[in-house]
């Protein structure tokens, strides 16, 4: 199953992007934290299906250039865990030690597993802010867009 847009690296291999309107860029580790990896099972919409057996690394991926992040989780060459953040994703606690959140793109629901409520802080800390700056980065590129296209339309106005 393609969990990325580059079928040909593995979730926690950065992402290299070269095109004509954008500077290469490399997706950095800017968070790490083990925890135990829960997906919804993807028939009965109501199970939790464990990924792995024990905690397993979860790391936090930032695209400077793209103004993106991720959440990956592997182990071995398994992909426990994949999930591009949207503007608009919320992190939702359900017990003292465990949080989910839902991903359309993947079209399932995660949820993480603590050793202990200061860890599930810290990553839902880290999931806000991120989502916060995925948010700002959308909204400045949208007005970017619009400001330029405002001054094309004046500059063909006046001419």
């Amino acid at each position: 199953k393609n969990l990325g847009r580059d079928h040909r690296r593995t979730p926690n291999q950065p992402k290299q992007h070269s095109s004509k309107q954008e500077k290469m860029s490399t997706e950095k580790t800017v968070y790490s934290t083990r925890a135990h990896i829960f997906q919804i099972d993807p028939v009965t919409k109501k199970n939790w299906r464990q990924e792995a057996a024990q905690a397993a690394p979860v790391v936090f991926l930032h695209d400077a250039g793209r103004g993106s992040y991720r959440i990956v989780s592997m182990e071995g060459s398994k992909v426990l865990l994949n999930s591009s953040l949207a503007a608009g994703m919320g992190f939702t606690k359900t017990s003292p030690k465990f949080g989910q959140w839902t991903d359309v793109r993947a079209g399932t629901v995660f949820g993480l597993g603590f050793g202990s409520e200061a860890d599930l802080g810290r990553f839902m800390t880290k999931f806000e802010e991120a989502v916060a700056e995925v948010k700002a980065t959308k909204e400045a590129r949208a007005a970017a867009r619009a400001a330029a296209s405002a001054r094309s339309a004046a500059t063909a106005t006046a001419t």
